[in-house]
């Protein structure tokens, strides 16, 4: 069970702060944020994955 709480709790505490954010911001923003994020990412995956 401490594993259990060791990995859940922050997983929790992740899923419960995306939701608010993604209440609380518009979703052209989040849509633009993820198009940027994963320009800036491809590289990276793409020559080391």
């Amino acid at each position: 069970w401490p594993l259990a709480a060791l990995v859940g709790v922050p997983e929790l505490a992740g899923v419960l702060a995306g939701w608010v954010i993604a209440r609380a911001v518009p979703a052209a923003a989040l849509k633009g944020a993820l198009v940027v994020s994963l320009l800036a990412l491809a590289p990276y995956v793409a020559l080391h994955g």
